[in-house]
């Protein structure tokens, strides 16, 4: 996977970071390994425009050790 890092900076002409309604949803694509199974993939919905740019901001939080399982000794 490969990612494209720049600096964004604010114009002041133009509006900076305009709000998009998104929401989560699901798309299946085909194998494109050659087999006839599909993948079904997370995707964001919204008001998308053809040839306009757009970036995520976005946070990973950590989860705690042993949140999900409520034991707090290792098993």
């Amino acid at each position: 996977m490969a990612y494209l890092v720049s600096q964004m900076r604010k114009n002041q002409s133009t509006t900076y970071m305009s709000t998009v309604s998104v929401s989560p949803s699901t798309i299946t694509s085909p194998n494109t390994f050659g087999g006839s199974e599909t993948f079904t993939d997370f995707a964001l919905s919204g008001s998308f425009e053809s040839g306009k740019v757009y970036y995520l901001r976005f946070q990973i939080h950590q989860i705690p050790k042993y949140f999900y399982s409520g034991s707090k000794t290792a098993a």
